[in-house]
């Protein structure tokens, strides 16, 4: 059974829809780290492929927005132990698209007047974990899914890099978002917009996808 999962990174408010984990996780080992304020994390069972598109008829913002998402693939490439890059959408796992917020509602039905981006994630039901500590943290399997970017007059090529390295982050795995202004998977665009992923970023991941890709 697949379920679906919406994370958004918003310039007022966040909306997310949290899934309740399976009663019974196989737990596959430890971390030594948790920078989320969510209690579970996802892993890209079937790989980081995806199709880039732009609904839009601003040459502006479809440069910018293309450019976000080639810097965005790169830096998270550079860390996870998994191929992640363009494809045809024949065999892509993951969508990416880029729009106004009427179009992008095309997409992704849920997504708040203001929003930045958001990103819907399907995964298999099915749940493993990890233990931080004394507690318990879920992992997700996922399998796809799609993200939007949206288009906001006037805004530079910072800022849609910044929403699409954190909406690419949700992509991935990242479930929730980093309590710390400074990092890119935190739950606001910052002003000035952080575009690099810090070591909070990468670790929130590479801790659990070095458990299945070693």
């Amino acid at each position: 059974m697949k379920r679906m999962l919406l994370c958004s990174v918003l310039v007022l408010v966040l909306l997310s829809t949290l899934i309740v984990p399976a009663s019974a996780a196989y737990p596959v080992g430890t971390v030594n780290s948790w920078y989320s304020d969510a209690s579970n994390v996802g892993y890209a069972k079937v790989g980081g492929s995806y199709a880039v598109s732009s609904q839009s008829n601003d040459a502006s913002f479809t440069q910018n927005f293309f450019n976000s998402v080639t810097y965005a693939g790169a830096q998270w490439n550079s860390v996870l132990p998994i191929s992640i890059g363009e494809t045809s959408p024949n065999y892509a796992i993951n969508y990416i698209y880029g729009g106004t917020l009427s179009q992008m509602k095309k997409i992704i039905a849920d997504i708040s007047p203001s929003a930045a981006g958001i990103t819907q994630s399907y995964f298999n039901n099915t749940t493993d974990s990890v233990m931080y500590g004394n507690t318990s943290k879920f992992i997700y399997p996922y399998t796809g899914g799609k993200v939007c970017i949206i288009q906001v007059p006037g805004t530079a090529l910072q800022h849609y890099k910044s929403v699409t390295l954190h909406e690419m982050g949700h992509m991935l795995g990242w479930r929730g978002h980093s309590p710390t202004k400074s990092d890119v998977m935190y739950a606001t665009v910052q002003s000035p917009p952080v575009t690099t992923l810090t070591d909070r970023d990468k670790k929130q991941l590479t801790q659990i996808y070095e458990i299945y890709y070693h």
